[in-house]
């Protein structure tokens, strides 16, 4: 069986990442015998949307199982549970999980998806797709993650860009981030335009650290896979020790 996951709204300003949160949720899958297909993908939804938890980012990632679905909600349900800021007002998960063989749920989440990105959904939609489709879901709180969770399997991705996340090591989350500021330049100089906002040469920063407490360490962005490896072999930080 062939499956999609897709998370959202599990952040806060205050900590965590959908990213990481998913990224944990593939590592217990795995244990389990399910492997990963392809890449995970980061959507981006309305920016506008006033109750977003801080980048407004859903993530999606394709499996291939011989589990029982319930077996794999019961996996993604207990890593939600250890890891999402539901503690904050505004951390509203939500997970859908969706057969990829189902051409007719995939069509209908594509015109779903483009309206999230675009638009403004409401939760009332999201139940409905989900009571429609009679799709396997998790709700927690207000269950808002939904939405972003439906969108992020079903938009169509005619174009992309790939990004690779560093986390930190969970002990140093919170803590300020220790990194070699001029690696960061080298990289960009020897991989640019394969990779991009990595640095930013007029104001002499680098801009792919986030400020935030959350477990990202930096993101490297570009269109070719082997650049962006490139530039994380150059790139010195907290993790060069642990490579």
């Amino acid at each position: 069986m062939r499956l999609w996951i897709g998370i959202d709204d599990t952040d806060s300003k205050n900590g965590m990442c959908t990213t990481y949160l998913a990224v944990l949720a593939i590592e217990e899958l795995e244990k389990r015998g399910a492997n990963l297909i392809g890449f995970p993908r980061l959507i981006r939804l309305n920016p506008t949307i006033p109750y977003k938890t801080r980048g407004n980012g859903a993530v999606s990632f394709l499996i291939e199982s011989e589990m029982e679905i319930g077996d794999i909600v019961d996996i993604v349900n207990d890593v939600v549970l250890n890891y999402a800021m539901l503690d904050d007002d505004n951390t509203n998960p939500g997970v859908v999980f969706v057969e990829d063989e189902n051409d007719k749920v995939m069509d209908f989440l594509s015109r779903f998806a483009v309206k999230a990105v675009k638009d403004v959904v409401s939760l009332d939609e999201a139940l409905f797709t989900i009571g429609k489709f009679m799709l396997p879901h998790l709700k927690y709180k207000k269950g808002r993650g939904l939405i972003g969770a439906l969108a992020s399997v079903g938009l169509d991705l005619y174009d992309y860009t790939l990004e690779l996340l560093a986390y930190r090591l969970p002990e140093r989350f919170g803590t300020k981030r220790e990194y070699d500021e001029e690696s960061f330049f080298e990289a960009d100089k020897k991989t640019y335009p394969k990779t991009f906002d990595t640095v930013d040469w007029h104001n002499k920063e680098v801009v792919c650290i986030p400020n935030s407490p959350d477990p990202v360490l930096f993101g490297i962005r570009g269109e070719d896979i082997y650049a962006i490896k490139q530039a994380f072999e150059i790139i010195k930080t907290e993790l060069s020790t642990i490579r």
